[in-house]
C-alpha cells in the first residue's frame, strides 16, 4: 500500500482484516475526533494500545483518553503515556520509554493513528519510531477527515484555531545544520493561523520566507482550502518579497518529494520548516527532514486553543502504509 487512501469505516474494517496489525498508537485530545478511529477498533485484538496525552493542556484530554481505553477490549496491553507541551525533554522521554521494545522478535505491524496528536510530539514520536523501525516491520497511519474547523464561527474570515504564541522552539530529533555564513531561510506549511504566521516571521530575521499551502487538487475539502488559500493569501500581502508553492495535504510522500525538491534550489541557506498545517503534511515535512540533515523543523507553542469548537469530524479516512 504505497499511497494514501480515503477510506469510510466500512472499508477501514475491511483493510484491518486484511493487514492484521500487532500495535496501536493513538493521543486523547479535547477534540471528539480523536474517538473517531479508535472507535472503528473495537474488535480489534491488539498485542498492545499505547494512548499518549498531554496531561498539562486540558483536563479533557485525560478524561477523554480514559473513555478511549474503554473501547480496546481486546488487547491484551493499554499503557497510557503522559506527554507535557510545556516539556519537550519530558515527551522525549517518556515516548522513548513507551517505544523502545516495539520493535523486536517477529516482524510488527504498527498502526498509528496522527489525528490528534500535537505537531510536535507527533514529530518526536515519528522520528523515533523510523528510527527503530526494521526492514521486516511496517508503520500504517490513519487520519481522520474534518468536516469543518472552528465550528463555532459561520465567517470563513473569522476562524481560528489557535491565538497568540507562548513559545517558539526546534523540534527535538530535527535539529538540521545551520553555517553561520550562509543567509537563513524559513518555510512555513500555511494553515488557518495567521497570527502565528506572522510571530514567527517577526520573531527571527530570516532573509527569505517561503509559504506553503495546500492545492486544490490535494486537499481534504473545498472549504479548509479556500479559507487556507484566503489566509495564505493576507500573509502574502503583508509579505511582498515572499516566495510561494503548493504540497499536498492528503499525501505525505508527495509533500515530502515537494519539500526536497524545493530546498534543493535554495542550497546556500539554513533551511527552516513550520509545519503549521494538517498531520499529513506535517508528516510530510518530518519524512523531508530524517531524509535531508540540514533541515531543522519548528513549534510554535500557542496560548489559546479554540477548544470548544476546533474541529468536526466526518467519516472519512486517510489510511496508507509509510
Amino acid at each position: 500500500m504505497n499511497n494514501m487512501k480515503t477510506l469510510n469505516s466500512h472499508d477501514i474494517a475491511l483493510l484491518l482484516e486484511e493487514n492484521k496489525m500487532d500495535y496501536f498508537i493513538s493521543s486523547a485530545s479535547f477534540e471528539d475526533r480523536c474517538f473517531n478511529f479508535s472507535s472503528l477498533l473495537k474488535n480489534i485484538h491488539f498485542k498492545k494500545v499505547l494512548l499518549f496525552g498531554t496531561i498539562d493542556f486540558d483536563k479533557r484530554i485525560a478524561e477523554n483518553r480514559i473513555l478511549m481505553s474503554e473501547l480496546f477490549n481486546k488487547t491484551e496491553s493499554i499503557t497510557l503515556v503522559d506527554l507535557k507541551i510545556s516539556d519537550p525533554v519530558f515527551s522525549v522521554i517518556k515516548i522513548i520509554n513507551s517505544c523502545d521494545k516495539l520493535f523486536i522478535d517477529d516482524p510488527k505491524n504498527i498502526l498509528l493513528d496522527i489525528t490528534t496528536f500535537t505537531h510536535e510530539s507527533l514529530l518526536i514520536l515519528f522520528r523515533f519510531l523510523v528510527a527503530k523501525k526494521r526492514d521486516v516491520d511496517k508503520i500504517f497511519i490513519s487520519y481522520t477527515c474534518a468536516k469543518a474547523y472552528s465550528c463555532n464561527v459561520l465567517n470563513s474570515d473569522d476562524k481560528w484555531l489557535t491565538k497568540g504564541v507562548k513559545e517558539l522552539r526546534s523540534i527535538m530529533g530535527y535539529p538540521g545544520y545551520s553555517d553561520p555564513s550562509k543567509k537563513n531561510h524559513l518555510i512555513i506549511l500555511v494553515g488557518f493561523e495567521k497570527e502565528r504566521t506572522m510571530k514567527l516571521i517577526e520573531e527571527f530575521d530570516f532573509e527569505l520566507v517561503s509559504l506553503a499551502f495546500g492545492s486544490k487538487t490535494d486537499s481534504i475539502n473545498v472549504d479548509s482550502q479556500k479559507i487556507n488559500q484566503s489566509k495564505y493569501g493576507e500573509i502574502l500581502e503583508l509579505l511582498s518579497n515572499a516566495q510561494n508553492f503548493e504540497i499536498s495535504l492528503t499525501d505525505p510522500h508527495s509533500t515530502k518529494e515537494t519539500i526536497l525538491d524545493y530546498v534543493s534550489k535554495y542550497q546556500d541557506y539554513n533551511i527552516v520548516i513550520a509545519p503549521m498545517n494538517n498531520k499529513i503534511s506535517t508528516i510530510g515535512a518530518g519524512m523531508a527532514a530524517i531524509e535531508n540533515k540540514d533541515i531543522q523543523l519548528f513549534y510554535m507553542q500557542a496560548n489559546i486553543y479554540n477548544i470548544e469548537s476546533y474541529s468536526q469530524a466526518n467519516d472519512e479516512y486517510f489510511f496508507m502504509e509509510i
